[in-house]
């Protein structure tokens, strides 16, 4: 008799963030997951304060997906690797997925032993743990994944959108940039619209009050909820028509290339980005600017016909990987 097919619970599902690159990355997951036959499946919102629940520390396989959260020793990574270590002594199977890891001491790299599977989601990531001596699957972060699923690279008849940025600065000076050159705004953010959970309500209600007293009330990371679009497919439509986009999010980066869109990326407090672009054969230098830069972008330069080849190559190869991904993730 075959061995049934182990229940299995995703930690980390950033949903509830309403951001559209997390949005891809959870449905991508677990429909990864379902293609690979499980039939036993359950998410956990979040990392961080989560190793004590039952199902987490239980579960016949954890699926931790690690996105951008685990740099800089943060003490999400230090319970991260505690849960793994406790679950690998008790006999349960841990795998992390579609994570960076960037700044992190060489003993906190060490303990990524107690995971049963390391899956990184850019070539940098992969290349540190390598020399550290741990066995990977390397992949692209699901969101890729997911847009190309979703959304087919198009014509872009439209102009140049200007996404959002995680630090405050730089999504002000993206914000500014679009309405000094009346360029379309395009945050990753989403309304809260009808959603549950304490992060939709408390941004519905600062919304309401904004319409009461002024917008000036919102935070720039507020005014990306109350603009952003509310379904990721009219976001990733955006995207594929435009001209060309100009962002400091690494899951935007994900969708244009996906998308053969050309983009400007503004340079983060880790290098994700630079390593996503040459994971796709681009060069960074050529698709990167720094904050102080934003002001005087003009504009969002076509991709050469080098660049193109590369990302034609890039995205011919999501397929069979997808395929290996499903293969390996429940193995």
């Amino acid at each position: 008799m075959p061995e049934p097919t182990p229940s299995v619970l995703v930690l980390g599902d950033t949903r509830g963030l309403l951001h559209h690159g997390c949005e891809l990355v959870l449905e991508g997951l677990l429909q990864l997951i379902q293609e690979a036959g499980a039939t036993e499946v359950d998410v956990v919102p979040g990392l961080q304060g989560k190793s004590n629940r039952a199902d987490v520390r239980h579960a016949k396989l954890l699926l931790l997906n690690g996105e951008g959260m685990l740099h800089h020793d943060r003490p999400v990574v230090e319970e991260t690797l505690t849960l793994a270590e406790d679950r690998r002594r008790r006999g349960l199977r841990t795998k992390l997925v579609n994570f960076s890891w960037f700044h992190n001491c060489q003993s906190s790299t060490q303990r990524l032993v107690a995971f049963d599977g390391l899956a990184p989601r850019d070539g940098s990531t992969a290349a540190a743990l390598r020399e550290a001596g741990h066995p990977l699957f390397p992949m692209t972060d699901v969101a890729a994944h997911q847009t190309l699923r979703m959304i087919r690279p198009s014509a872009h008849p439209f102009g140049i959108v200007v996404g959002d940025s995680t630090q405050p600065s730089v999504a002000r000076a993206l914000w500014k940039l679009a309405q000094h050159r009346r360029w379309s705004s395009a945050p990753v953010l989403m309304p809260p619209g009808q959603r549950s959970g304490r992060k939709a309500r408390k941004i519905a209600r600062r919304i309401q009050v904004s319409q009461v007293v002024g917008s000036w009330v919102l935070s720039d990371r507020y005014r990306g909820h109350r603009d952003g679009d509310a379904k990721t497919v009219d976001h990733l439509q955006k995207l594929g028509e435009a001209e060309g986009l100009v962002t400091g999010r690494f899951h935007q980066v994900c969708m244009a290339l996906a998308l053969g869109t050309p983009f400007l990326a503004v340079r983060s407090n880790t290098a994700k980005i630079e390593a996503l672009c040459r994971d796709a054969g681009l060069d960074p230098t050529h698709r990167m600017v720094e904050p102080e830069e934003i002001p005087i972008v003009q504009s969002v330069p076509p991709f050469s016909a080098q660049e193109q080849k590369c990302l034609d190559d890039w995205r011919s190869g999501l397929h069979p990987q997808w395929t290996r991904l499903r293969d390996w993730i429940l193995s």
